[in-house]
């Protein structure tokens, strides 16, 4: 099992929470505050959606890992990356 950390920070956009879809797990986190949960390695789709906003990350799960969510600001969609 691999832990995946989502940091959020909504970077002054009053937005609802965000609702991360990972394998079978289903996590909420507001602004400013990070969320965990464990997943067996393997490859991932990652749902991101907040409103009606949403997006998507492939993700390749093989050791613990930490991924920072926030907002595109000329898209106003859901961005995602993975934290070196």
């Amino acid at each position: 099992m691999a832990k995946i950390t989502f940091c959020y920070d909504a970077e002054g956009f009053r937005v609802a929470d965000m609702h991360i879809v990972v394998g079978d797990n289903r996590l909420t986190v507001k602004d400013g505050q990070s969320v965990e949960t464990e997943v067996p390695a393997g490859e991932y789709q990652v749902m991101f959606k907040s409103s009606i906003r949403f997006s998507r990350l492939n993700l390749v799960v093989d050791k613990d890992m930490t991924v920072q969510v926030g907002w595109d600001t000329e898209s106003g969609a859901p961005v995602a990356s993975v934290k070196e």
